[in-house]
């Protein structure tokens, strides 16, 4: 991971013990900081942005991750709840970036939930 401010956000999520891989993305689709080899490409921001404003666009299709696809399970204007198998992705939108956290079993999504939470209100603080 690059060294840059963002990096400790993301390590944060990570040292939770609730995620495995997270990632800050900007709405223009640019990465702030990623854990390593995690990498959400453009047309996957792009997608999921489109999804916070057009639910419709991911309830059928669901989203891509660094390359993976995630089923949508649940979301609103600012919060998205995908799964893949056992494991799950949460992502929370700010007025300026993605907050992208993935949580692999045995660690539930409900479990993600705040740690990502925290981290986006810090963005938005």
């Amino acid at each position: 991971m690059a060294a840059s401010g963002w990096d400790t956000y993301v390590d944060n999520m990570l040292n939770s013990g609730q995620i495995s891989q997270a990632a800050i993305v900007g709405l223009d689709g640019r990465q702030w900081a990623s854990s390593p080899r995690f990498t959400v490409t453009i047309d996957e921001t792009a997608a999921i942005i489109k999804g916070f404003s057009d639910p419709a666009t991911v309830e059928g299709s669901g989203v891509r991750v660094a390359g993976l696809k995630y089923f949508f399970i649940n979301g609103d204007p600012a919060h998205m709840l995908c799964k893949r198998a056992a494991d799950g992705v949460v992502i929370v939108k700010t007025k300026h970036a993605l907050v992208i956290a993935v949580c692999q079993a045995p660690h539930q999504m409900t479990d993600a939930v705040p740690v990502v939470e925290a981290v986006a209100a810090q963005l938005k603080n």
